[in-house]
């Protein structure tokens, strides 16, 4: 076996091209924390809503949707003790198979201080509505916006497939060639006497 100036054999170098090309597609493919912040989330929602100021960040990945409230006093910022959230999701449109049930309101847990969190099931791909609702001594409020919620790792599934057809085209044709050509060598070389 032939080993390179880097002292890495042919077959060690094929593994690792291997690896890079089954890796790339995977970190291209983020799964969504169930008890956290997923790493696409992005803002839907920031604005006033009666006396509290709210932010609202979410992926919009269908399966398990973790919503993030940000929730604080509108006039001074602070942090509301008291303050309940809750987090309802409902499909809208036409066009579905099957029309899909809502999401029923779930109380979102506090995070941190302005921060609740709650993870919500949601399927199938579509446009759905959240409806946050706050409850707390300043009073109450509501906000809803909506969401196209896609199924996450089409793309990333793609791409593993192509890498995957691309390095078995390259692949087997190569081992086969090389084959044959040692094969041929060996045939027509003489046999040396003198290497004894």
């Amino acid at each position: 076996m032939h080993t390179y100036a880097g002292g890495m054999t042919a077959a060690r170098r094929g593994l690792l091209l291997l690896l890079v090309l089954l890796g790339v597609p995977a970190l291209a493919s983020r799964p969504a924390s169930a008890n956290g912040a997923h790493p696409d989330a992005r803002t839907y929602y920031s604005d006033s809503a009666g006396p509290y100021f709210v932010q609202v960040d979410l992926a919009p990945y269908t399966g398990i949707v973790h919503v993030a409230v940000f929730a604080s006093e509108m006039g001074s910022g602070a942090a509301v003790t008291d303050l309940a959230v809750t987090v309802a999701a409902r499909p809208e449109g036409e066009g579905w198979l099957e029309p899909p049930a809502p999401v029923a309101p779930l109380t979102a847990r506090r995070v941190a201080a302005k921060e609740f969190g709650v993870d919500l099931v949601v399927e199938p791909a579509g446009l759905w509505t959240f409806t946050i609702t706050l409850d707390g001594a300043p009073g109450t409020a509501a906000v809803e916006f909506e969401v196209p919620l896609t199924k996450q790792g089409s793309l990333a599934g793609m791409l593993l497939a192509f890498a995957l057809i691309a390095l078995v085209t390259l692949a087997v044709p190569t081992f086969l060639l090389r084959r044959y050509y040692r094969g041929l060598r060996e045939r027509r070389s003489p046999p040396d006497f003198f290497d004894e």
